[in-house]
């Protein structure tokens, strides 16, 4: 069986993106069937951990203290994107994309992990074979364009009844207010 991590730390996009996005997996499942990440709801994954009931209060402890060091900024995602042969996602234009993968990145470090980061939001995951040309091909004229000021990170616990990160558990300002120093 597959660990699944207790939390995610996430970039949550306005509930009206969030809704569009829904929609547009329901359209996809109803094309192409069952998918990992059919339920899920748009987001932009900073980091997953697993923390226990006296850990969790030192990491939003740190989750609070580096988002004091990040500026917020409008970003914008406006094409459909693949890891082939497996994910469909809707990816951040240029611009977008080098914020957001720092932001990840700044975290990565400043919790002292391996940065990895390609910032954007899932629409499939865990395809098989042909089902990512299928996606394509359904959204190939979709227009396309959200646009969001990103100024906080939220954190969100795994429902085990759901299996999903349902249950949102603190949201994080980002202030630009602080300079980041590393932690440990």
């Amino acid at each position: 069986m597959v660990h699944i991590p207790e939390y995610s730390l996430v970039i949550r996009p306005p509930q009206p993106i969030i809704e569009t996005v829904a929609e547009l997996k329901k359209r996809l499942r109803a094309e192409i069937g069952w998918f990992g990440s059919a339920n899920s709801q748009a987001h932009v994954t900073v980091f997953n951990f697993d923390a226990t009931p006296d850990e969790l209060p030192v990491w939003k402890d740190n989750i609070s203290q580096f988002c004091e060091t990040i500026i917020p900024q409008e970003v914008v995602f406006d094409h459909f994107d693949a890891f082939p042969p497996r994910t469909f996602f809707i990816a951040p234009d240029g611009k977008s994309m080098r914020y957001l993968n720092e932001v990840i990145v700044r975290f990565s470090r400043f919790i002292k992990v391996k940065p990895q980061a390609h910032a954007h939001l899932s629409v499939a995951r865990s395809l098989k074979e042909g089902q990512l040309e299928q996606a394509k091909n359904l959204f190939t004229d979709e227009p396309l364009y959200f646009e969001f000021l990103c100024d906080a990170l939220t954190l969100r616990q795994f429902d085990h009844e759901s299996k999903q990160y349902a249950n949102i558990i603190g949201r994080f300002a980002f202030t630009g207010t602080k300079e980041l120093d590393l932690l440990f």
